[in-house]
């Protein structure tokens, strides 16, 4: 059986973005926004992937992430709290997407792109691509935000409780039960 605790400890954790590095983007430097993107892109991918589903508008997503990133960065405040505004950005354009999407498109059309198989390609280790695909196949909406907020952006449960707008216990309750249940799914399909 495949100890999923174990491979979610192994994923790379992205590195904390320092303040001074959005400050200087505001400024105008291009290389701190080239930083930032390889600093955040894997844990960002698997953030708005848990949210869409479909690799295309994430892909769309984080594009219109960074743009804004570029174009915003003097509104960011500081605080150590770089990673969070990014998020916050992204899941703000995931949502901005989402609205879109229902306007233009029938319910089935939505559907079936959801239903599109989502791309891991970036992870390279095959043990961590199937637990991240068998994550979005069980688990609910914000037991899959949780645990790619925990695993894949390396954010401690206190911040993913701040972020979310949620009680410490119960992000605490909710990890624990996605990992029971990869641990479930994962136990059986062997």
């Amino acid at each position: 059986m495949i100890n999923v605790c174990m491979l979610i400890s192994e994923f790379e954790k992205p590195e904390k973005i320092a303040d001074e590095l959005i400050f200087s983007i505001a400024e105008g430097n291009r290389e701190a926004l080239k930083v930032v993107y390889e600093k955040t892109v894997t844990a960002l991918y698997a953030y708005v992937l848990s949210l869409t589903k479909n690799k295309y508008d994430t892909e769309d997503v984080l594009q219109e992430t960074y743009v804004s990133i570029a174009e915003n960065a003097s509104s960011y405040r500081g605080g150590n709290k770089a990673m969070a505004w990014i998020f916050r950005i992204a899941k703000n354009f995931t949502l901005m997407h989402f609205r879109r999407e229902k306007k233009t498109e029938s319910i089935h059309e939505v559907e079936e792109k959801v239903d599109k198989k989502y791309s891991f390609s970036f992870v390279e280790n095959l043990e961590h691509r199937l637990l991240l695909e068998s994550a979005m196949q069980i688990l609910e909406e914000e037991e899959r935000q949780i645990l790619f907020l925990h695993a894949v952006a390396g954010w401690k449960n206190r911040e993913i409780a701040e972020y979310l707008g949620k009680n410490l216990n119960t992000v605490l309750s909710k990890y624990q039960r996605s990992i029971r249940k990869l641990q479930e799914h994962l136990g059986k399909e062997e």
